[in-house]
């Protein structure tokens, strides 16, 4: 059964763009991509207790798909998180800060896509312990 935070943080989510996806997968063109048009699930921790934001921020980023994302509102600068997602999830995530205080802070946190498993051109599906 899911949380009232976990409702909120699905009833929002949008499926990426082709836009976002090609930006993701090629980072060059993320200097190019318009991203203020893209839908992000919006999670304004504000209004979560304190002992269950960050419990509720990774529900949320643990449902989305690769090159998806969501975005964060928060009263202080969310610096505890970042270094919770860094120990957590290292290489999976993106942060960009979109807005930096006094009154409130912005962050939009993307999962990124899994790297695609590279096939040796030298090995076959069982890794050589056939006749190949």
């Amino acid at each position: 059964m899911l949380t009232a935070f976990e409702l909120i943080c699905h009833a929002q989510q949008r499926p990426v763009s082709h836009t976002l996806a090609a930006a993701l997968l090629h980072p060059n063109l993320l200097e190019r991509t318009d991203m203020s048009a893209i839908a992000f699930p919006r999670i304004d921790v504000r209004d979560i207790p304190l002992g269950e934001r960050h419990t509720a921020v990774f529900n949320c980023f643990d449902s989305l798909m690769g090159g998806e994302a969501l975005e964060l509102v928060s009263e202080h600068d969310p610096l505890p998180l970042r270094k919770q997602f860094e120990s957590r999830s290292a290489g999976r995530f993106g942060w960009t800060g979109l807005e930096s205080g006094p009154a409130q802070w912005r962050v939009r946190i993307t999962r990124l896509p899994e790297a695609s498993a590279t096939v040796r051109n030298d090995s076959c599906c069982s890794g050589g312990a056939c006749c190949g």
